[in-house]
């Protein structure tokens, strides 16, 4: 059964250098990485899917943790083996990380007013 989607409220910034553009197909790569990028154009229904995603709540990073030191906690206190306790403990060391996390992805409003306002530039 597939998990429901998820946004989790990150902060980050990407940077894309496009490098070609027409009426269908836009190409980039990644401003730091080079990872190359290629856009399409599409009348698919299903290219619109994300829309629902950036509609809901996010998921806080503190939620995802808590959750994480939660079943880590249980794991590690349950676990008879070695192994899976280090891996329980490693869980939890990386739960405690993203709760005290303040970081990630935003998107909203003013990232659209701000490409608006690029588009405008150029």
């Amino acid at each position: 059964m597939p998990l429901p989607a998820q946004r989790l409220t990150t902060l980050a910034q990407v940077v894309l250098d496009v490098t070609y553009v027409d009426d269908d197909m836009r190409i980039a790569r990644g401003g730091t990485s080079g990872t190359p990028f290629v856009f399409l154009k599409t009348a698919l229904p299903s290219a619109d899917c994300w829309r629902a995603i950036t509609e809901k709540k996010p998921v806080g990073s503190r939620a995802v943790g808590g959750t994480l030191l939660g079943t880590a906690a249980i794991v590690g206190l349950k676990a008879v083996s070695r192994p899976v306790r280090i891996g329980a403990a490693l869980v939890a060391v990386g739960a405690a990380a993203l709760i005290s996390s303040s970081g990630g992805i935003v998107v909203g409003k003013d990232a659209d007013l701000e490409r608006q306002t690029s588009a405008d530039e150029e």
